[in-house]
């Protein structure tokens, strides 16, 4: 009856042990898993940041070449319109010499 009951004693402590161990274990591993968690979720804001601060930038490329486009259209027509006058004077100075 003794050699039965210490062997429940000795299933109690180990019981216990291997309890506490896993519960240490298992925090240990929340732990570490909580951490690197919150390390990917730094990092994924950060890279939605970037991201948001590209397309920004892309947007504001787009708009700035929109102007550019713009000007340049508005220089082309402006010198057609006095290669145009130039050209009606030259003429007209031609005929009138002619003449």
């Amino acid at each position: 009856m003794g050699q039965k009951r210490t062997q429940n004693i000795i299933d109690q402590k180990i019981g216990a042990y291997l309890a506490s161990f896993e519960t240490e274990l298992l925090g240990k591993i929340d732990r570490v898993v909580t951490e690197r968690l919150d390390y990917l979720i730094d990092k994924e804001k950060s890279l939605q940041q970037t991201a948001e601060s590209v397309e920004q930038s892309s947007e504001k490329a787009a708009r700035s070449l929109d102007n550019f486009q713009g000007r340049i259209g508005l220089y082309v027509l402006g010198l057609c319109a006095l290669s145009g006058v130039i050209g009606g004077l030259v003429v007209f100075l031609l005929l009138l010499w002619l003449w």
